[in-house]
């Protein structure tokens, strides 16, 4: 195992080892490297996400990607607590907000509306261990205000042992996410309006409990919303008749209304 090349590359007795580039190691290298930051190996502690300088960036370093899809060409590293093993604290309704993961993910297939079976992949996740993804969908939230928020391109997982948040995601949705030294973390939309607020746990992770609205119950309002949908093109034609017309099939593309 090679350890103290890490600590040698930052130590320098000089200001021209110090200012001098960091030496570029291979993928194969880095996994018999320990971190001086996390003590995990396959990755050097200047990449660490758990280096304060690193939590400071907008951006991830590619290779901080610990979950992440099998296509990317990054390597992910061991510091992240999804693997694929059981953890009993884990609750059905808890999402990880994660720094590394690419994609939103989820294994409970009953909260994915618009579920895609056609998109079918792979993800690798802190072990080393691939897991296939099934598909891929929207998961609807019911938010304090009785509003609902929507994560899209959630990928269905069905091997994942928790569901994760992509930090990555919500940003490129225009969300600005905010890790502060007191231990939280902090989700604003567009408009500045806190959506989300979460506290550091103790083995360093944030978890979130999330109302999610499962696609039956969706599926339900949605079939409402098109009634109503109908109704309104009618100029605001009863039920009755909007029912006469779909059983008789009257007209084009009107769905079944009961």
């Amino acid at each position: 195992m090679e350890k103290g090349t890490d600590d040698q590359e930052e130590k320098g007795n000089s200001t021209d080892k110090r200012n001098a580039p960091r030496k570029k190691y291979s993928k194969e290298e880095k996994k018999n490297m320990e971190c001086f930051v996390c003590r995990k190996k396959g990755h050097l502690s200047y990449e660490c996400w758990f280096n304060k300088n690193n939590q400071n960036k907008k951006g991830q370093n590619k290779e901080a990607h610990v979950v992440e899809e099998e296509e990317s060409e990054s390597e992910p590293i061991n510091l992240m607590v999804a693997t694929n093993t059981k953890d009993t604290g884990i609750t059905q309704n808890i999402w990880y907000v994660d720094s590394g993961c690419s994609n939103h993910m989820t294994y409970n297939r009953n909260w994915l509306m618009n579920l895609d079976e056609s998109k079918k992949s792979k993800v690798r996740v802190a072990d080393n261990s691939t897991l296939k993804v099934e598909g891929s969908g929207t998961v609807k939230v019911k938010r304090k205000n009785g509003q609902h928020a929507t994560l899209e391109n959630v990928l269905f997982v069905p091997e994942m042992k928790c569901n994760l948040l992509s930090v990555g995601q919500l940003t490129e949705k225009g969300y600005t996410v905010i890790m502060g030294g007191d231990a939280q973390m902090e989700v604003y939309d567009k408009g500045k309006n806190l959506i989300l607020k979460c506290a550091r746990s103790g083995n360093r992770t944030f978890q979130v409990r999330l109302d999610v609205v499962e696609a039956l119950q969706c599926l339900s309002s949605v079939k409402e919303d098109e009634t109503w949908k109908w109704h309104l093109r009618f100029g605001h034609l009863n039920f009755k008749d909007l029912q006469q017309l779909s059983s008789k099939e009257m007209v084009s593309e009107l769905p079944n209304i009961t």
